[in-house]
């Protein structure tokens, strides 16, 4: 294409767009009518411009032709854009009144002889023309009565020749005869034009085929109907662009980019070839992927070789495309199942031969699946005959259920398979081929065996179990039951079973039963317990066990265990016995071992007194006497303490007390039995301390009880600390020493009873302090621990609940 055939197209595509109508116009005759309306008045406007300017430099002595030429421009302003509306005949009568209004002004105002200014007297032609043109027959003919006044006027002007006036009447008439004739004819084949045009178009609007009209730059010129459906898009949004537009997002088959300049428009343009069944998908604006098939024709003028235009046609094919897909993706399923399943697939044709095989049918027989192809159904079956029958009856059109058959491997062994065969038909319900699904169930007839045997070992070993055993329903209702010896039941089977345990058991028995029937369904987990039930006259105990046996279901385990209560109880009480005589000899033990020593040292005491030794020495032995009474009365205090906390009748006397009063009295009573002690025992209480219902006196003891033992291992530069404080809904004591501490070994021990560190005894207390304080504090619903470092000191920490008792 050279530079002259692009300037041109690229003019028409010019012009085509200062001359189209604003506004859609449907009938392509007015259509046309208001292109050319456009274009003259667009040419005359452009010729103005240019003309104007000249006429007013050449003939200066016309003064008012400034004024002339700007009402004729903006005249021709206002008919253009009245052009280019549904109204554009306007523009038409517009520029008939200014041709007159313009021969009348030069007439009468242009200087010169009159003769010279005649000569506008030519421009009567152009008001018949334009309502030749634009207007309808009457309009023109008012239009040639109007001009032919003009004319006939002229003869009444002064100094003109009548030979100049005749040969411009003349020239009137021959041309306007001609142009009105010319106009007529040309009338006649714009409406055959049109008509044909019409019919064209409404051919192309009532295609189902999209056809689009592309200029020779490619850009869009028309479309039809059915481009605007397919293409997602109105003919507004197509006229002007082109196919190399970037906006189209045109794909190929495989999803790579379709460029522009390999549309088949394009191709044609450039080549003159047609092109014909090229495949694209284009994006609509919605995103929505439609798939075209498009063909195009090259529009030539004769004599020439290049194309002016192409004729694009494409039709939707999203839906093939689909079903072909679907085909496709439906095909791929069909294989990827086939080549995947777990089950051995073969398919036969009509004579027994295989025609295909898995690759599971080719590792179950030990063939290749090039082998399997060469094979049929007698070569595989180890029951010809059978197989042979059951073959005859599918290909006369049975339904065979799955049955089972024995098939022999490439090594001989045989194994047995399960085959679900059905006869596939085609549309029209000819047979094409039987499929059998195979699954070897060697493991199947493997574990079915041994499930004989184990349901075998499994009733003789139910047999066996003396015990009963009952399945329950969630509502309570018996479902089964089993039972060795149908005497140790409370009711024969035929008067329990379909009823429901409050229908058969007591009511107390029958309710707790149901409890525990809901409780290990809920929780899944075994449950054990014990009743007692009165069966034939005599009270039995029964021990129950429950599991989760089915859904809603639990099975319920019951033996007799009245021998082993019985025996239980007797072996409690023989434990019991023997507990209580190793704590009377382990008490004796220790009394006796506590009692010793302040005896040893009274005896000793009366014998030196009764050699009636010197005073001094007298003295001293009395002395030594006279302080193991009260540590054999404080030893006897605690024994009396101990017995009675071990009472389980014993009950506490708890009242209200307020903590800063009650610990201050215990401090301060420990103070006055330690005097040499007494500047080293602190107490720390926070301000705050809620009110605790306790037994003051017990309670005093056990805190006696702990301050005794850290003052007693607390060295003489020591310090001892109580500390009271609340934390949430406790309260806690803490009795620090600096003394010096508790071995590992030694933790486990001093709760213990008469235990002390060593063995001769020769520490502080008698072993019953801790244990008193212990058991005390339990009673009270609190706990005591102990934390302790040899070589510093320890802390027992008292914790009780901050409510009462």
């Amino acid at each position: 294409m050279n530079i002259g055939s692009l300037w041109h197209d690229y003019f028409l595509s010019g012009l085509k767009r200062l001359t189209r109508p604003w506004v859609k116009i449907e009938a392509p005759e007015q259509l046309e009518q208001a292109h050319i309306l456009s274009a003259a008045c667009l040419t005359l406007l452009i010729s103005l411009l240019i003309i104007a300017p000249i006429w007013v430099v050449v003939d200066p002595t016309f003064a008012a032709a400034p004024y002339i030429s700007l009402i004729l421009f903006i005249t021709t302003i206002l008919a253009y854009i009245l052009s280019r509306t549904s109204v554009y005949y306007f523009a038409a009568s517009l520029l008939i009144v200014a041709t007159f209004g313009l021969i009348i002004a030069i007439l009468t105002l242009a200087p010169g002889p009159m003769h010279g200014r005649l000569v506008i007297l030519n421009f009567l032609l152009m008001p018949v023309i334009l309502a030749a043109f634009f207007l309808s027959w009457r309009s023109t003919i008012l239009a040639f009565i109007a001009s032919f006044t003009f004319l006939i006027g002229s003869f009444f002007l002064p100094d003109v020749p009548l030979v100049v006036i005749y040969a411009q009447l003349v020239f009137f008439l021959l041309f306007s005869i001609l142009g009105l004739v010319s106009h007529k004819l040309g009338g006649r084949y714009r409406v055959q034009l049109a008509e044909s045009e019409r019919v064209y178009r409404s051919l192309v609007a009532a295609m189902s085929e999209g056809i689009v009209l592309q200029a020779r730059d490619g850009a869009i010129l028309a479309c039809n109907a059915a481009a605007e459906r397919i293409l997602g898009l109105t003919v507004d949004q197509m006229v002007g662009r082109s196919s190399i537009d970037p906006r189209w997002r045109a794909i190929h088959e495989d999803g790579s980019p379709f460029p522009g300049e390999s549309h088949p428009a394009m191709i044609t343009l450039k080549t003159g070839e047609p092109q014909t069944g090229i495949i694209m998908g284009v994006y609509h604006i919605d995103e929505q992927l439609r798939w075209i098939s498009v063909n195009s024709q090259p529009l030539i003028n004769p004599g020439e070789t290049v194309p002016y235009a192409v004729v694009a046609s494409f039709t939707d094919i999203t839906e093939r495309k689909q079903r072909e897909r679907a085909i496709q993706e439906a095909q791929h399923r069909y294989y990827a199942l086939f080549e995947q399943a777990q089950d051995a697939v073969f398919i036969l044709d009509l004579h027994g031969k295989h025609l295909e095989a898995n690759q599971r049918a080719a590792a179950m027989m030990g063939y290749s699946l090039e082998e399997m192809h060469t094979l049929s159904m007698k070569d595989v079956s180890a029951e010809v005959e059978k197989s042979t029958t059951i073959y005859g009856r599918l290909l006369a059109g049975e339904k065979i259920p799955p049955y089972e058959r024995t098939f022999r491997r490439r090594d001989g062994t045989l194994i047995p398979v399960e085959i679900n065969a059905e006869l596939v038909r085609d549309l029209d319900g000819k047979p094409l081929h039987v499929q059998s699904m195979v699954r070897d169930i060697t493991e199947r007839k493997q574990a079915e065996a041994a499930l004989r045997e184990s349901e075998t070992r499994q009733r003789a070993l139910l047999r066996a179990i003396p015990d009963l055993m009952f399945r329950i329903r969630r509502d309570g209702t018996y479902l089964d039951y089993h039972a060795t010896d149908p005497k140790i039941m409370l009711l024969p089977p035929e008067q329990f079973l379909g009823r429901k345990i409050t229908d058969v058991m007591p009511p107390e028995i029958a309710q707790e039963l149901m409890y525990h029937v809901i409780q290990v369904l809920e929780t899944g987990q075994q449950l054990t317990y014990e009743y007692s039930l009165s069966l034939h006259s005599q009270m039995v105990d029964f021990e129950s066990r429950m599991v989760v046996c089915g859904e809603d279901e639990v099975l319920t385990i019951v033996r007799d265990v009245t021998a082993q209560k019985k025996l239980q109880t007797q072996t409690l009480a023989l434990s019991i016995e023997k507990e209580r005589g190793r704590v009377l000899r382990d008490f004796v033990y220790a009394t006796s071992h506590e009692f010793r020593t302040p005896l040893t040292i009274i005896n000793m005491a009366l014998a030196v007194l009764a050699q009636n030794p010197p005073e001094e020495k007298r003295v001293r032995s009395l002395t030594r006497a006279q302080l193991q009474i009260p540590r054999m009365t404080r030893l006897l205090d605690m024994i009396l303490s101990m017995s009675t906390l071990d009472n389980e009748d014993v009950q506490l006397q708890p009242q209200t007390v307020h903590l800063h009063q009650l610990f201050s009295q215990i401090v301060a009573q420990a103070q006055r039995m330690w005097p040499q002690a007494a500047q080293r025992i602190h107490l720390i209480t926070e301000a705050a301390l809620p009110q605790l219902s306790l037994d003051v006196e017990w309670f005093k003891e056990a805190m006696n009880h702990l301050l005794d033992n850290a003052i007693r291992f607390t060295p003489e530069n020591g310090v001892v600390t109580v500390k009271v404080a609340a934390q949430n809904d406790q309260v806690l004591i803490q009795i620090c020493d600096t003394g010096i501490g508790i071995t590992p070994e030694a933790m486990g021990h001093i709760f213990e009873r008469f235990w002390r560190l060593d063995e001769a005894h020769t520490t502080p207390g008698f072993g019953l302090g801790l244990p008193i304080a212990q058991k005390i504090i339990q009673m009270h619903g609190g706990t005591i621990r102990v934390e302790s470092q040899v070589g510093f000191g320890s802390t027992f920490t008292v914790v009780l609940p901050a409510k009462p008792l």
